[in-house]
């Protein structure tokens, strides 16, 4: 589900693909309150506690609007497969350059049938 791919088939109802639309579109005027990190199939919900504080969030796995569950979210997976079949263990910082690039978009799972 990339950002330049998203049909709304791909949501359990509209509103949710509105909110992922605003992000794809960069609509500074329009924020979206939900975030989608496609390399670990992870949806995020920025919440504020507090008005003087830095942007928070949070990991969803039902939707808000109509509670359908979603996708189990991967980053223990994305870490475990480059330990395993890359022998990468600091895949954010030490060994970033060594991060095959399939890995920094849903390609990975997608292949893995996850």
């Amino acid at each position: 589900m990339e950002y330049n791919k998203i049909i709304i088939s791909d949501f359990c109802c509209n509103k949710f693909y509105k909110e992922v639309q605003l992000l794809k579109d960069n609509n500074p005027t329009k924020a979206s309150s939900i975030i989608y990190d496609i390399s670990w199939r992870d949806f995020t919900i920025k919440c504020i506690y507090h008005p003087n504080e830095q942007d928070m969030a949070t990991t969803i796995s039902h939707c808000p609007w109509c509670g359908t569950k979603l996708p189990r979210e991967l980053s223990d997976e994305w870490y475990d497969t480059l330990e395993k079949e890359y022998n990468i263990t600091d895949p954010i910082v030490d060994d970033r350059k060594k991060v095959p690039p399939e890995f920094w978009t849903d390609e990975w799972w997608k292949k893995r049938g996850l």
